[in-house]
């Protein structure tokens, strides 16, 4: 999925879609999801990425889908 995307601005909307579903649906991901949640009852998290471009990567929808916004 992300190969596909390869940050590229225009995908970003159908990108997000997807890496949403993914997050949802999965279920090794969703514990990982629970895990992060459960780290930020008691203190910050920080999510690292290495994409150059940081509004339009697979980390900024991580960071909303645990906040519940996405």
């Amino acid at each position: 999925m992300r190969q596909w995307f390869g940050h590229d601005p225009e995908k970003w909307p159908e990108f997000r879609k997807r890496y949403g579903e993914y997050l949802a649906e999965n279920e090794s991901a969703r514990a990982a999801v629970d895990t992060i949640r459960e780290y930020l009852k008691e203190k910050p998290v920080t999510l690292l990425f290495a994409a150059k471009d940081a509004e339009h990567n697979n980390a900024v929808v991580l960071a909303e889908f645990v906040e519940g916004s996405c």
